[in-house]
């Protein structure tokens, strides 16, 4: 045989032969592609019916999970019905109720069926549930759901009486028509068949009516003598184990179909659906094959536009972080950059220990004032590469609101911190511009020693901000521990009192006396804040004033204190022994150059019917150094006096202009600063003397403040100094104890 075939083959008599080969060989290639497109197309076609099948399965289990939730809302409504009408007297169980709510649930009727077998209304019509409820005695307990043999479902709830008698039953009906209608939503292009049945097979209600079941029941029982035998048991075990699913039969016409069946989870009910099994894909073989090379098109389209779609996002999406998380003033990575580094590297390196540290430059506003915003935005970016360049390898920086700078930097403790901040400040001083005189008194530094990196960094930051927030004068760099944080939350505790203590009357009059030194009795006194505060004790002015000043509250602090001084002054004046007293007004109410505020002063001292000249009214000189107009200040002190007050300029003396002040303010007083007296020279004798004499030459009272010392009495008393202020007479006292004093003088 091999020798034919092979001189078949290879017969170089018969040329023919070796066309046929290759012939063959294309044919047989073909007929493998062809045969590969076919079973490539019954596969699709497989799909597609599995597809439907899928398909057919979902709207099945929704359609069942629809039903059962209406159903389930009937009965818990009946259920909610029955505990009202338990509540009411039977008296008012009317047909007319009862009818309303049947028509509200979509329901044929309601009726109630009490325990000596009489409904509410009478003659209902439905005596055959008697056998029904005799046979199932848990209706009495529970809601309940069940039907007939004439094409109703019930729907029952018992009523407990409140009386203690014996439960009653609440029943709905509802026709098959209801029913049917929520089988009909779902139609399969007019192919399809649903209908519930219970557990035995028994209907319950179809979409229609019941003879199109009765068929299906017949294909049913033929398939369990039929070659569908397998798919019918693994049916009846599902329905016996109580899953849902999905078959294929075929009818009796040999066509194929798929019968869905979804419990209701409603007395073990399930809702049957008969579909053909080629619903979805009758005559879509052209198709198929049309749409996968359409599909394979667009396919290849859509993969060109979103490759070129996530190119251009890459880009964008570069260029947005650049913009997010870089300092446009610095260049450097900005606030949002260094938390999202700084989170990234204690997170990468639980085994080290790191300190953030926070700097920012004191009066930072007065350099952008006096130099421009330019060269002070020039002096933090210099600042910036200064600080840039202290920084070890894999440490962190930037620049954050301002003028605050924020470090993260890996040390061993507290020293170690210390000294790394000298070697960065000593090198501001060396590299940046001397005309800034930026020295390590004009930077403040606070640090934080981070203890668990899993800390919300932006915790961490202000933390440190908070120790550099209240680092002292002196100090060389403020850490944020406990204490501290119990400070911040004390002065947040007197933050959220201050309205309760203006209510109360916490802030009390205290008063200090200013002696004339010749005379040794006082002409005039001094009105001081203390807060007897309820937790805290007495508080003195430097424990909440400057939290006052932050905070904005110290306006309404003060004309709460110039309220009391006022009514004090009315007391006197009706004793007939009032004395002049000057009030503290604090530079909030002065420093954005707005008045308004010296009228309400005004109008309070009118009130209570105080002569012009009893109230004084101290500026601190720093408000007048402050001012970058003189005119606009002295037209400050012309409006003061204008409204009846005295007005004196406090801490006078230590001012780069306190000698052009003089000649250009209009005030009634000058104090002295207490500095003047702290360690005294021959040298600062000489200038006090000299200030007073020229203040007196300009017609100006001078007083003395912060006198301790009977030695320092006699020297002012030389220089001819008007009154003095201090300890060397009094403290500051309560109302009681200064007039107390003023009887002993």
């Amino acid at each position: 045989m091999r020798k034919r075939i092979k001189h078949l083959l290879f017969h170089q008599d018969n040329p023919g032969l070796q066309y046929a080969v290759p012939i063959v060989f294309i044919g047989v290639l073909m007929l493998g592609v062809l045969t590969a497109l076919l079973m490539n197309t019954v596969g699709l076609h497989r799909r597609l019916q599995e597809n439907t099948e899928k398909y057919a399965d979902d709207i099945s289990a929704q359609l069942a999970s629809n039903i059962s939730a209406r159903m389930e809302l009937r009965k818990t409504c009946m259920h909610n019905l029955a505990d009202t009408l338990s509540e009411m007297p039977e008296i008012l169980l009317t047909e007319e109720l009862l009818d309303r709510k049947a028509q509200y649930l979509e329901m044929k009727e309601i009726f109630v069926l009490k325990a000596d077998g009489t409904t509410i209304p009478a003659d209902t019509g439905h005596m055959e549930l008697e056998g029904y409820l005799a046979e199932h005695p848990e209706m009495y307990e529970a809601p309940y759901i069940f039907f007939t043999e004439h094409d109703e479902v019930f729907f029952s709830a018992p009523i407990f009486w409140d009386n203690g008698g014996e439960a009653s039953l609440l029943i709905g009906v509802r026709t098959n028509t209801v029913l049917q209608q929520m089988l009909q939503e779902v139609d399969f292009k007019d192919q399809g068949l649903c209908c519930i049945v219970d557990r035995d097979g028994t209907m319950v209600v179809s979409a229609t009516d019941e003879a199109p079941f009765q068929e299906l029941s017949a294909v049913f029982n033929k398939s369990l003598d039929s070659g569908d035998a397998a798919e019918a048991r693994r049916v009846l075990e599902d329905i016996n184990e109580h899953r849902s699913g999905v078959a294929q039969f075929k009818d009796i016409g040999g066509e194929p179909l798929m019968l869905g069946y979804d419990f209701l989870g409603i007395n073990d009910w399930m809702l049957l659906t008969l579909l053909p099994s080629n619903l979805f894909s009758e005559g879509t073989g052209a198709y198929l094959i049309q749409n996968v090379v359409i599909i394979g098109i667009m396919a290849l389209t859509m993969a060109l536009i979103f490759a070129y779609i996530v190119w251009s996002y890459r880009q964008s999406l570069k260029k947005i972080q650049a913009v997010a998380l870089t300092d446009s003033l610095t260049g450097g990575k900005n606030n949002l950059a260094f938390q999202m580094a700084g989170t990234s590297l204690l997170r990468e390196h639980p085994q080290k220990r790191y300190a953030i540290v926070c700097l920012n430059i004191r009066n930072f506003k007065r350099l952008n004032e006096r130099f421009g915003v330019k060269t002070g935005d020039a002096l933090l970016r210099q600042m910036y590469g200064v600080l840039q360049d202290c920084l070890h390898k894999g440490e962190l920086m930037s620049r954050a609101a301002g003028d605050h700078f924020y470090l993260l930097l890996e040390c061993g403790g507290e020293e170690d911190v210390r000294s790394r901040l000298q070697t960065v400040l000593g090198r501001l001083e060396e590299q940046l511009p001397e005309q800034f005189s930026i020295d390590r008194t004009r930077v403040s530094q606070g640090a934080y020693l981070i203890p668990n990196w899993d800390t919300d960094f932006l915790i961490l930051q202000d933390r440190a901000k908070m120790a550099s927030t209240y680092q002292l004068e002196n100090e060389p760099c403020r850490f944020y521990d406990d204490s501290l944080g119990k400070q911040v939350d004390r002065e947040q505790s007197l933050d959220d009192s201050f309205k309760s203590a203006i209510r109360n009357r916490e802030f009390k009059l205290y008063i200090q006396p200013k002696v004339c030194p010749n005379q040794n009795r006082t002409q005039g006194d001094e009105v001081l804040v203390r807060w007897q505060h309820p937790e805290y004790g007495l508080l003195f002015p430097g424990e909440f004033i400057p939290l006052f000043e932050q905070n904005g509250k110290i306006q309404e602090l003060d004309f709460y204190m110039f309220e009391e001084t006022c009514k004090l002054l009315k007391a006197w004046l009706a004793e007939g022994r009032a004395m002049p007293l000057s009030v503290n007004l604090f530079r909030a109410h002065l420093i954005s150059g707005d008045m308004s505020c010296l009228d309400r002063f005004k109008s309070i001292k009118e009130a209570y019917q105080i002569p012009d000249g009893l109230i004084e009214l101290e500026l601190t000189e720093s408000l007048m150094l402050e001012r970058r107009e003189v005119g606009v200040v002295a037209g400050m002190i012309d409006c003061i006096r204008s409204m009846g007050f005295l007005c004196s300029m406090d801490d006078f003396g230590f001012g780069y202009s306190s000698l052009a002040l003089l000649k250009d303010l209009n005030v009634d007083t000058v104090k002295l600063d207490r500095q003047f007296f702290v360690g005294e020279s021959e040298k600062s004798w000489i200038v006090v003397g000299q200030l007073i004499r020229l203040a007196h030459e300009l017609g100006i009272t001078v007083v003395a403040e912060g006198i301790e010392d009977k030695s320092q009495v006699e020297k002012l008393r030389q220089y001819d100094c008007d009154l003095i202020q201090g300890y060397v007479y009094a403290k500051p006292m309560s109302v009681p104890d200064f007039q107390n004093w003023v009887a002993t003088q």
